[in-house]
């Protein structure tokens, strides 16, 4: 369950010093929305430090695809404006 798994990422990073990669953010991310928690997944989101893995385009799709289960699309859109993250392809 969610909780599991934040405890898990949490234990992760305090206990044992090693920070979430790449995949970590996606699975907690997607764990987040097949809960349908979006505060939560927002959480893990700004709390990711590393900017790179921040702004992946998968990363940032799993954040999207929580917010658009529960209906926030509206939400879903500003986070892509507001981080220039709108494709101009």
């Amino acid at each position: 369950d969610l909780h599991n798994a934040l405890k898990a990422f949490d234990d992760m990073n305090r206990v044992y010093g090693v920070n979430g990669d790449r995949k970590t953010y996606i699975h907690l991310l997607g764990a987040c929305s097949h809960c349908g928690d979006v505060a939560q997944a927002e959480h893990v989101w700004h709390n990711i430090e590393n900017e790179e893995i921040k702004f992946d385009e998968v990363v940032v799709n799993a954040l999207i695809d929580c917010m658009a289960r529960k209906g926030e699309i509206n939400k879903a859109k500003e986070l892509l404006k507001t981080h220039n993250l709108l494709s101009t392809e």
